[in-house]
């Protein structure tokens, strides 16, 4: 595996885990030309989270209803955790505006 040799255990599961995706900030140790030979692709957890809600927008609607349900300490609306999310997910979170 040519990619960061301090990251070469999480492609090793995903090719394990027969996963197409890895979900990482860290999108530098995972260049695009070493995972396609292997056909996994690198993604940050905005483009996977905004990809899955374009996929599936009523079943992340109800998925952040339940989160936004079950926080307890503090409680928190819907809209809230939106706003705890932004600085994270910013493309995923306008999907909401």
């Amino acid at each position: 595996m040519d990619n960061h040799e301090g990251d070469r255990h999480v492609l090793a599961a995903a090719l394990i885990a027969k996963a197409h995706v890895i979900v990482t900030e860290n999108l530098k140790h995972f260049p695009a030309i070493v995972l396609s030979q292997y056909q996994v692709e690198a993604q940050s957890a905005d483009q996977f989270l905004t990809y899955l809600h374009d996929l599936f927008p009523q079943e992340i609607r109800q998925v952040l209803q339940t989160q936004a349900s079950d926080l307890k300490k503090p409680p928190m609306s819907v809209t809230d955790l939106l706003n705890v999310l932004k600085t994270s997910v910013p493309n995923f979170v306008s999907r909401f505006n």
